[in-house]
């Protein structure tokens, strides 16, 4: 393999994972789904854990999609 670069972009409703080789390519992409609570009219919540949980899916996705290439 060589040296990549691994972006991680956690929004409201999912977490997005991108590894880059040096080159600024982009050669593995993972994604996992974020819930949002609404525990009540007009409130909105997410819990720590769950944006943990979301980011370690997320990667293994784009480090299972990267191992399949080489």
């Amino acid at each position: 393999m060589g040296a990549f670069f691994v972006g991680v972009d956690a929004g409201t409703q999912s977490t997005k994972a991108v590894v880059w080789d040096l080159a600024g390519q982009q050669v593995a992409l993972g994604r996992a789904p974020l819930a949002v609570s609404t525990p009540a009219p007009g409130w909105s919540e997410q819990y720590p854990d769950d944006w943990w949980a979301s980011v370690c899916q997320a990667m293994r996705g784009a480090l299972e999609e990267l191992a399949r290439q080489g």
